[in-house]
């Protein structure tokens, strides 16, 4: 049994091999559990909203967003930023009732993290790719519906799944440029 976390966990954590265990909570922080000693909370970091999914664990770097539009980039080593947050636009400056009041942006699935590029995406349906080493914007695409669950890659392709839309999955290239959708039968 560990430490009371504040707040419930929707996301599954992620796993380092030193033993932490990393989980965002509807609290909204990311705390860092001692999964191999004894269960307790050694770190937590507040968010700007609540951290719906897991995060991605790449090279000792924790990449996870919140449901007010900002991904992190967290060194694991040293529990510190890698770079400052990245916000999508239009994303509040910080208050439960200020994201209430603004377009929903949250991002809501674990990030893809391929070719020292984060991918994520988010509630308004804009999907985003970042450059891992300093969180500066590659590129976005911009979809009709929401980006829910989290991408996932396969070889060379990142897989896209789009909600409240007919096409429900879509395939892009790591540039961004699509390959194919998919309709499913009525």
């Amino acid at each position: 049994k560990s430490e009371d976390m504040g707040g419930a966990l929707a996301g599954t954590p992620a796993l380092s091999a030193e033993g932490k265990l990393y989980a965002g909570t509807l609290v909204s922080e990311l705390v860092v559990v001692d999964a191999d000693q004894n269960g307790n909370v050694s770190d937590s970091l507040p968010a700007e909203g609540w951290i719906w999914a897991g995060p991605a664990l790449d090279d000792e770097v924790l990449y996870y967003g919140d449901m007010a539009g900002t991904l992190y980039a967290l060194e694991t080593a040293t529990i510190t930023p890698k770079w400052t947050p990245y916000r999508l636009d239009g994303s509040p400056d910080g208050g439960f009732l200020d994201i209430l009041s603004k377009e929903k942006l949250g991002i809501a699935g674990t990030p893809l993290v391929a070719q020292d590029t984060v991918y994520f995406g988010s509630e308004s349906g804009v999907f985003t790719a970042l450059n891992t080493d300093s969180g500066t914007k590659r590129w976005d695409k911009q979809f009709e519906g929401k980006l829910f669950p989290g991408p996932v890659g396969a070889n060379e392709t990142i897989l896209v799944a789009q909600l409240g839309k007919d096409e429900l999955l879509f395939a892009l290239d790591y540039d961004g440029s699509q390959k194919w959708s998919f309709i499913p039968r009525k």
